[in-house]
């Protein structure tokens, strides 16, 4: 029975009302007793989510969070990459944990597009995302068809071609990550080098791995950045050549 429930009971059955008040905070000192303070928030596990999910891409689309669907609609020859410029929404929550958002797209072709649709990993859905899609055709004329049918394997070469495209990677190390496999190194510095292209920084690492010790350069956008510093981690391929390459995040 809850607090109000026993005091409506004690009053019907002609308690005196000082009774009633110390029933009522006797209750209520219980209660605070058995509540435990909030828990502050720790930076560490979003930075521990990120550094796990960066090892182990590319997900499907789906797994990364970008909706629920098994199939795909639209063009399902050709495969585009279109960026996330915003996500509003977000206020009704299913079963499964995912929200309910409103996203902005931006199209290859530059035209933005309003999509609606669940997200189940909010840490990961971002602004600045890259989503590949099936453009339209008779069928669907609808612009924007999320590439959910894509596998691993497939999403790699999409989203390599696409930072290539960029000026992202060169070519060499495009064709490297294609087939490599990460490892993890200790990430020993970062220094920036002032360079900065399509939201990523041009960045120093020093790396570490017990045996090897080596400075390599890449471009990662600021919360990759943040990731590498707080878990002193990072994935990398070994090249042919026995150099490291910087796994990418992918989306």
């Amino acid at each position: 029975m809850g607090l109000v429930e026993t005091v409506a009971v004690v009053i019907v059955a002609g308690v005196p009302m000082v009774f009633v008040l110390l029933l009522v905070w006797g209750m209520a000192l219980g209660n605070l007793r058995e509540t435990e303070p909030p828990a502050p928030h720790d930076p560490s596990q979003l930075f521990a989510l990120r550094s796990g999910r960066w090892a182990a891409g590319p997900n499907t689309l789906a797994d990364h969070g970008f909706g629920d669907r098994l199939t795909a609609d639209g063009d399902t020859d050709r495969v585009d990459v279109a960026e996330l410029v915003s996500i509003t929404g977000g206020g009704s929550r299913h079963e499964d944990n995912s929200v309910e958002a409103v996203s902005t797209i931006r199209l290859a072709d530059g035209e933005q597009v309003v999509h609606r649709g669940p997200l189940e990993a909010q840490h990961f859905v971002r602004p600045g995302m890259w989503i590949p899609y099936h453009p339209a055709n008779d069928l669907y004329p609808s612009q924007f068809h999320p590439a959910w049918d894509l596998d691993r394997e497939q999403l790699r070469e999409v989203l390599i071609t696409h930072r290539l495209q960029l000026g992202l990677v060169d070519v060499v190390d495009a064709a490297e990550l294609v087939v490599g496999e990460p490892s993890v190194v200790t990430v020993g510095a970062v220094r920036a080098t002032g360079l900065i292209r399509h939201g990523h920084v041009e960045v120093e690492l020093t790396l570490d791995d017990d045996a090897v010790r080596d400075v390599v350069t890449t471009l990662l956008r600021p919360e990759e950045i943040a990731t590498a510093r707080h878990s002193r981690q990072i994935p990398v391929i070994r090249t042919y050549d026995r150099r490291w390459v910087v796994w990418p995040t992918w989306y």
